[in-house]
């Protein structure tokens, strides 16, 4: 990816968690590509997107945003979900599919400034 490519992918990630509520931070390894897609689709209908992101750029992209916090959460297959809608229902969303597949690992997020581990995020979707 050239330097002007990559600009534009922090550029559009910034964008887009201006506007977020929440953020929630998973590692989906182990997830066959029909898994993630009924995942993405489910979280979809609550209002929610979950977009995989190369972590390189999401630490960038993070930078100027309220969750600047989280860059050290983005080691390994990482997704992120996030609502400009809704504060709670990234963490429903990925909450509820994890019920179902134990190969989704929350790792953490945040609901505006406030950084929230594991169980932040459970007791968040509850």
């Amino acid at each position: 990816m050239e330097r002007v490519q990559k600009e534009q992918v922090i550029n559009s990630i910034q964008g887009e968690l201006a506007t977020a509520k929440s953020l929630v931070v998973v590692h989906y390894k182990g997830l066959t590509v029909a898994q993630f897609t009924n995942l993405r689709n489910k979280a979809r209908k609550e209002g929610v997107l979950v977009q995989v992101t190369k972590n390189s750029l999401a630490k960038r992209a993070l930078e100027n945003t309220p969750y600047k916090g989280l860059q050290n959460l983005f080691t390994g297959p990482t997704a992120v979900a996030y609502s400009a809608n809704d504060e709670v229902a990234p963490a429903k969303a990925v909450v509820d599919f994890g019920k179902t597949n134990e190969n989704l690992k929350i790792v953490g997020g945040a609901i505006g400034e406030t950084i929230l581990d594991v169980a932040g995020v459970r007791t968040a979707a509850s």
